[in-house]
């Protein structure tokens, strides 16, 4: 079998929720052809792992209202209800190599991620960095990870990683892969995280987009629907009097990530 799939990174990984269950009903490890192949090096569930042009099993499913993994599960004709996980599968080496890059940050590591690849799912710096604020004068170290960085004057960010995914996916893996907890918005480092096992604590438009939240997803609802010209996937600029994103209960979330990291210390 060979699936081919054109999708975005946070899709992508959403693909590997169901090679073990396609495994284990029908004992077919699939050929994999991708833009992004670093998503499923290691895989003891993929045959091998291609970029040309194959037969096309998959597309990306193109409602805000569906869920991803869900949509794969049923297009590869899955006939159980598997708790489906996406997995992310590092070396020893990657490991080690995260670890010894981050090993001056002692304590609680919150991966955040404040910006997607369209502005209407973004949350703006100014709005969140009070909230983020409070969270690093609880001892939690904030690492910021995108394609690009807000203006942090205020100094936030223990770390920032900053750049294409595309251009290092393994290395983006092994660093979140040292975070306990995912702080942000809906966008393909959510689907990492939830491949790594890390709790995520996402901030969903008010437009469905919270189906595609995973068994360890925490969300709450904005308070505000998101106004139809602000759904357009890619739309490059949603006015800030319009804005969803900007209308959360902040101190409801602060409280949920405190109470998640004092679990995390237990």
């Amino acid at each position: 079998m060979i699936i081919k799939l054109n999708a975005a990174i946070g899709d992508t990984v959403g693909l590997t929720s169901v090679l073990e269950p396609l495994y284990k009903e029908t004992g077919i490890k699939p050929v994999v052809s991708t833009s992004f192949p670093e998503i499923f090096y290691n895989n003891p569930f993929v045959d091998r792992i291609s970029t040309t042009n194959e037969t096309i099993l998959l597309e990306p499913c193109k409602v805000y209202s569906c869920n991803i993994v869900q949509y794969y599960a049923n297009r590869l004709g899955l006939k159980e209800n598997y708790p489906l996980q996406n997995r992310v599968y590092l070396t020893r080496d990657e490991v080690l190599e995260a670890k010894n890059e981050l090993k001056e940050l002692n304590g609680i590591k919150i991966a955040v991620c404040l910006f997607s690849s369209a502005d209407s799912k973004d949350l703006r710096y100014e709005y969140i960095k009070l909230m983020l604020r409070k969270l690093k004068s609880y001892g939690a170290h904030l690492i910021f990870f995108g394609t690009k960085h807000p203006n942090d004057q205020i100094g936030l960010f223990s770390k920032s990683f900053i750049g294409k995914y595309g251009n290092n996916l393994r290395r983006l893996f092994a660093l979140m892969n040292e975070c306990d907890l995912y702080v942000g918005v809906d966008t393909g480092l959510f689907h990492i995280a939830n491949a790594l096992s890390i709790p995520q604590i996402v901030f969903f438009r008010n437009n469905e987009c919270s189906n595609n939240a995973y068994k360890d997803t925490i969300f709450f609802d904005s308070q505000k629907e998101c106004p139809s010209r602000c759904l357009i996937p890619f739309l490059g600029n949603c006015r800030s009097e319009e804005r969803c994103m900007d209308t959360f209960d902040l101190e409801q979330y602060y409280n949920k990530i405190i109470e998640v990291i004092d679990k995390i210390k237990q």
